[in-house]
């Protein structure tokens, strides 16, 4: 018998980071609603807890100047002793971070000012945003959004909202002037990322999110800037812009999801599209203007939605999840861009995904589920291919108490092959009638599966299968 405290005291893991000398791992468990930190040793498997947060911890940043957390809407900072330090307060928000490249520099906001907080000296400056300053906080429209330092750390990009909530970008220099805003757009501008010091992309989201068009901008030298604050005009300059990609669904039936990753190293885009139905990653060359697809298949190669790759830091290798073996299960992938290779990291069931390159590139950070696991923290040693989890988030004595769901496969529309998944219970016997409970979800990328879910949410669903 399953108690209920049992199913509540599931501990669910979200967002982590390596630390610079890829020892640690920063991780975040939702443990009875409340969010916290922890640092676990990859050499010892030792957790320790790092905040005794009210609510929720939210934005992470790990640098070699201190842990950077977003605790209780407080921005603090953990020393290597953990010893704690207040930064400031942001009232109700829960921003991320945005560390620059020379990792000396933050930024974070309350929603309406963006503070750049220098980590070696503690000074700081802020300054007001052109609207309502997103930086990924929940939202059922905007998605996306830009809250970055350009490779320099001279610019600083940013997604703010108007009074509609329609989203735009914005520019700004170190020192907090807005030198640039887009504006003229009729449709959601969205996954704005800086290629150069003086590039960016963006892409404008038609109706649903059916279709998507994305731009390649320019920023003129900055001789050539001029300012008109003198008459309350934001940009100095106006952007040479070129569309690169145009993706969708002309019959707007759904939204066509997208997501682009820079790979500079390489002068490249890392596109994932649905071009054929199905979800495979595709090169851009930003020097020829041509589409290259990497992965093939009626497979999906994604972990979940908002799952995304991570590149290997030489740029020459990336990682992905993909269902290509069985339909209802996720592995880890290694794609070598040097010779269009790839070799398959993980192999055990039942959803591997979240992918994430240590500073050196030799261990793979990613998140794992199985039928009786809810989602914990793992990692591949890339030489051997030696896996070792790191987080154990089941109460004790609990896997052994839950049931195996069946697979059951039925047709569907167009003849298609439709997973679902049968829960018995425990003492079940073929000659009785049970009450069934029939839950229904959409797909592909969202379909539920017969195990713990890597979303919380999901999660607590299979959660309730159990009990």
């Amino acid at each position: 018998m399953i108690k209920l405290n049992e199913i509540l005291n599931v501990k669910y893991l979200s967002g982590y980071k390596w630390s610079p000398d890829g020892q640690k791992l920063c991780y975040k468990y939702n443990d009875g609603g409340i969010t916290d930190a922890y640092l676990v040793d990859i050499n010892t498997n030792e957790s320790t807890k790092i905040t005794k947060a009210k609510s929720s911890v939210s934005g992470v940043a790990y640098t070699k100047h201190g842990l950077v957390l977003i605790e209780d809407s407080n921005v603090v900072i953990y020393d290597d002793e953990m010893n704690k330090k207040i930064i400031t307060t942001l009232g109700k928000t829960r921003s991320k971070v945005a560390l620059s490249n020379d990792s000396k520099t933050i930024a974070f906001t309350d929603g309406e000012n963006i503070t750049f907080y220098h980590l070696v000296n503690g000074t700081s400056h802020s300054f007001k945003g052109l609207g309502e300053v997103f930086a990924a906080r929940f939202s059922q429209t905007v998605g996306m959004d830009a809250f970055e330092f350009s490779p320099d750390d001279s610019l600083f990009l940013y997604t703010f909202l108007d009074d509609n909530q329609k989203p735009y970008l914005a520019i700004a220099t170190a020192n907090g002037k807005h030198v640039w805003r887009s504006e003229g757009h009729q449709r959601m501008i969205e996954e704005g990322k800086w290629l150069s010091n003086n590039s960016f992309i963006y892409r404008l989201s038609g109706r649903f999110r059916a279709n998507l068009d994305y731009y390649l901008a320019t920023i003129p030298d900055k001789s050539e800037w001029v300012d008109y604050s003198i008459i309350n005009a934001v940009s100095q300059f106006s952007i040479k812009t070129k569309k690169i990609l145009s993706v969708g669904d002309k019959q707007e039936r759904g939204s066509f999801y997208a997501n682009v990753t820079p790979n500079m190293k390489r002068n490249e885009l890392i596109f994932g599209l649905e071009n054929d139905g199905y979800f495979h990653y595709y090169t851009y060359s930003l020097e020829t203007d041509k589409l290259k697809q990497l992965t093939f298949g009626q497979c999906e190669d994604i972990g979940q939605m908002g799952d995304n790759i991570s590149i290997h830091p030489d740029g020459q290798r990336f990682t992905y999840a993909s269902n290509k073996g069985y339909r209802v299960e996720r592995q880890l992938y290694e794609y070598d861009l040097s010779n269009d290779k790839e070799r398959k990291l993980t192999d055990f069931a039942l959803t591997n995904l979240a992918p994430e390159y240590s500073p050196d590139g030799s261990i793979l950070a990613f998140m794992h589920c199985s039928k009786k696991e809810n989602g914990d923290l793992w990692i591949v040693k890339l030489d051997k291919l030696e896996c070792q989890q790191l987080t154990y988030s089941m109460p004790e004595g609990l896997a052994e108490k839950l049931v195996e769901s069946e697979l059951i496969t039925y047709k569907g529309a167009k003849n298609w092959d439709i997973d679902a998944f049968l829960f018995k219970p425990a003492d079940f016997d073929p000659q009785k009638e049970y009450p069934a409970i029939v839950w229904v979800h959409g797909g592909p990328m969202r379909q539920m599966r017969g195990s713990w879910h890597p979303s919380a949410t999901y999660a607590h669903f299979y959660a309730y299968n159990q009990y």
